[in-house]
């Protein structure tokens, strides 16, 4: 856990620094040393440093101005002071001034030691995740900002489409309440791409609802999966010339969210694909993948699988969308079979 983090101790009296060199020799961590703040600050421009340990009386350039200079150059950096028991005022001015984390008095017993680095690079460690976990919540939130501004400017063009567009940027922007920010950072493949997915259906809703037969809708569905899903195999059965009047982009959009949300598990899985008829008066189309064996075992914790939460965005994203578009959305899970059903009834989409 620690051979990725490094450790610098500052002195300039040598035997107090060979003596650290003896007592940290099998520890985890990387050790560097400097006798003096200037070989210190040199170190540290051609080394990667997290914990800095530093005497405070020290001739030439002080702890004190050594921590300075590094709290400017190296904010992230935690720092340690060693000092006796007679430099009380210069322990005073260095809590005004720098951050410290901790201060250890001289003589020190090693075992004392060493457990306060362990719990400096802990430190550093933790911020280190908050860090990462902040920027992945704020991409997310960049994401939404991006996703309220689409609206505006597809709205100016789309103006008969505002309401669909409302609601599929609602139920994008509100899927996150269901999760704690835990769940957000662990579901971020979700999150990555639902800027991808607002995109397509912005882009689909300016279009009118036209008149095709349920050929013209089963040739252009088909010609649509057969680029965006290399790995279907498509079955097209017997259309009658019977006609409906829809936004065929919007189901074009609806497959390129199951193909954005489900591209690792389609990777792994063949998709069978049919296009027919359904009641005789209905055009339906099929997709049916069986969920990885890696994400079917056993979830031993009380999160949600990924592949459920997947399977739930999708729903409220798609079913939303087709539902407002009066096409019928299904999706149904059996054992390890994934079936996900589209159907237009003849001249009721209008």
């Amino acid at each position: 856990m620690y051979e990725n983090y490094s450790v610098l101790f500052v002195d300039d009296e040598p035997h107090i620094l060979s003596s650290l060199r003896r007592g940290l020799m099998d520890e985890e961590f990387t050790c560097y040393y400097a006798e003096s703040g200037k070989a210190a600050l040199e170190l540290m421009g051609k080394n990667p440093v997290h914990v800095i340990v530093t005497d405070m009386r020290m001739p030439e350039m002080t702890g004190l101005i050594l921590l300075k200079h590094v709290s400017e150059r190296w904010p992230n950096t935690v720092k340690i002071v060693l000092s006796g028991y007679t430099q009380l005022q210069q322990i005073l001015t260095t809590i005004n001034q720098v951050d410290i984390f901790k201060f250890i008095t001289k003589p020190w017993e090693l075992e004392y030691f060493i457990q306060i680095v362990y719990k400096a690079l802990d430190y550093y460690i933790l911020r280190e995740a908050n860090e990462s976990n902040r920027e992945i919540l704020e991409a997310q939130n960049l994401a939404y900002v991006n996703i309220l501004r689409k609206i505006d400017d597809v709205v100016l063009n789309a103006k008969k489409s505002v309401e669909l567009l409302c609601m599929i940027g609602k139920a994008i922007y509100g899927f996150d309440k269901k999760l704690d920010i835990t769940q957000r950072v662990r579901y971020e493949s979700i999150y990555s791409i639902q800027d991808s997915v607002f995109d397509a259906f912005c882009k689909a809703v300016v279009n009118e609802k036209k008149e095709y037969t349920y050929s013209g809708i089963s040739k252009r569905s088909s010609v649509f999966i057969s680029k965006n899903f290399p790995n279907a195999n498509i079955g097209i059965e017997d259309i009658s010339n019977a006609k409906a009047t829809l936004n065929i982009e919007l189901i074009k959009a609806a497959l390129q969210t199951i193909k954005l949300v489900f591209e690792e598990e389609f990777e792994h899985s063949a998709q069978t694909v049919k296009i027919g008829l359904k009641d005789e008066s209905r055009i339906y189309m099929s997709i049916l993948f069986r969920k990885p064996p890696s994400q079917g075992e056993a979830n031993t914790s009380k999160e949600p699988d990924l592949f459920d939460v997947k399977l739930d965005f999708i729903n409220n994203v798609i079913g939303l969308a087709m539902s407002m578009e009066h096409i019928e959305y299904v999706s149904k899970q059996v054992d390890q079979n994934i079936g996900i059903l589209f159907s237009v009834m003849e001249n009721t989409c209008k």
